[in-house]
């Protein structure tokens, strides 16, 4: 049985989902997905509360633990959102070199843009952080929300000298 709970950001509502396990989805405003998610609401798992706590710290420019999570998808799908997962706050990698470093196979950039493109987890799997070669590239709650979060990052980055945006700023 999955609950949820629904936020607000600086984007918009958020809606977060939970099973026992972990949480299992964080879904933008903008996400088709979100639309069309049925579960019972507001129930108190850890994995909410830790969830909530985490995103308000991101937000807020602070690190947090990360909660527990339960993700599903197949073994491609889950490798590519762990290489995401490893894309260090404030910086970028493009499909391409995601591609190249998925365990020493030929991956085609797009089937890695495809496994990206459903992320049940969007902001603590950062496939905001992903970005096409000739410029942003797509994302699942629209090109300024990706936008916004690069500079999010950037923003609390600012004092170290690093940027996130890069060329695409």
């Amino acid at each position: 049985m999955s609950v949820c709970c629904r936020m607000d950001s600086p984007l918009g509502e958020l809606l977060l989902v939970a099973c026992p396990a972990g949480l299992t989805h964080v879904l933008l405003p903008g996400d088709a997905r979100m639309a069309a998610w049925a579960c019972v609401p507001e129930g108190e798992l850890p994995a909410l509360r830790s969830g909530r706590d985490w995103l308000v710290a991101y937000f807020a420019g602070k690190k947090a633990p990360l909660p527990p999570l339960a993700v599903e998808g197949s073994v491609f799908r889950r490798m590519v959102w762990q290489a995401v997962a490893r894309i260090p706050y404030g910086e970028t990698r493009t499909y391409g070199q995601l591609a190249v470093g998925m365990a020493g196979k030929n991956v085609c950039p797009r089937a890695v843009g495809r496994a990206i493109g459903s992320n049940p987890l969007c902001l603590l799997i950062p496939c905001h952080r992903v970005v096409a070669a000739s410029g942003l590239g797509g994302y699942v709650a629209g090109v300024a929300c990706k936008q916004w979060l690069l500079r999010h990052e950037q923003g609390t980055l600012s004092a170290s000298g690093k940027s996130a945006l890069g060329e695409w700023g």
